[in-house]
């Protein structure tokens, strides 16, 4: 059940029971949104933008969610990947300490989850582009492409192999990791 599409002229295929959606920085808010984190904004009742089409997320140095509590997340019943550096304070100074960028895979509990967090990783080191290179981006952006395309394997392609990386491998790696955790929810 394909569709192809022609996207800058390129013929790509989307198959519509395989959809992950995945985001940096506010990008990683919209992706666990999607996800179906519940927002309970000042003065108005609890929103929701869940999208049950997508099968998988992953929030890339996500925002730190303050103010929203276990209930915002409790709809976000489908495998997330979390990723966030040890030194990521995000763009511009900001209060917002690096350890609050898991906040959200604490709170989830309904859902297979995974947290990698680089060594040294900032904010940046997800967006591609730097400012100034740092001597740890090749490694951090090695692991992030086997990490996400292992948890893509594994999640929506179901990929026995992909997802023995990731309970087995992946705990082992440790140049340039300075964390990762994995927990599967009761359902799974």
């Amino acid at each position: 059940l394909s569709h192809p599409l022609d996207v800058a002229g390129m013929r790509i295929t989307v198959d519509p029971e395989r959809i992950t959606v995945a985001g940096h920085s506010f990008g990683a808010f919209t992706a666990l949104a999607v996800a179906g984190a519940t927002f309970f904004p000042p003065g108005r009742g609890p929103v929701n933008f869940g999208d049950d089409r997508v099968v998988a997320s992953i929030a890339l140095s996500p925002p730190g969610f303050r103010g929203q509590h276990a209930e915002s997340f409790a709809r976000v019943r489908i495998p997330t990947l979390h990723m966030t550096g040890s030194a990521d304070h995000g763009v511009v100074v900001s209060d917002l300490e690096p350890a609050e960028r898991r906040r959200v895979y604490d709170l989830i509990a309904g859902a297979s989850k995974y947290l990698v967090i680089l060594d040294g990783g900032d904010h940046m080191v997800f967006g591609g582009a730097r400012r100034t290179p740092k001597p740890t981006d090749a490694r951090h952006h090695d692991l992030i492409r086997a990490i996400t395309t292992a948890f893509l394997d594994s999640t929506v392609k179901g990929d026995r192999a992909a997802a023995l990386w990731l309970r087995d491998v992946l705990p082992g790696l440790t140049d340039g990791i300075a964390l990762e955790a994995h927990e599967t929810s009761a359902r799974d």
